[in-house]
């Protein structure tokens, strides 16, 4: 199991900043985050546009699999959402 660490704005929909999933890949953690935790919306294995995902530290856009790395026993998964504004 993977641990998915969430951000300040979707922690009252979790009960907590940090989840415990069941997944073989990024994407499918977020899938099982999305129906576990329906109000965070849009982690349907797919990545909105406006959240960075990182694994173990790395940031998945840099991983050549990207959503379809790989994840394995006590990997850490953090959701950041972009900043925008001026």
């Amino acid at each position: 199991m993977a641990w998915v660490k969430l951000p300040g704005l979707w922690v009252p929909a979790a009960l907590g900043t940090e989840v415990e999933v069941a997944g073989e890949t990024v994407g499918a953690v977020l899938a099982v985050v999305a129906a576990r935790y329906p109000a965070l919306g849009g982690l349907d294995g797919r990545l909105p546009g406006y959240v960075n995902v990182y694994l173990n530290g790395r940031d998945i856009r840099t991983l050549e699999a990207g959503l379809d790395s790989p994840v394995g026993e006590g990997d850490r998964i953090l959701l950041v959402p972009a900043l925008a504004g001026g």
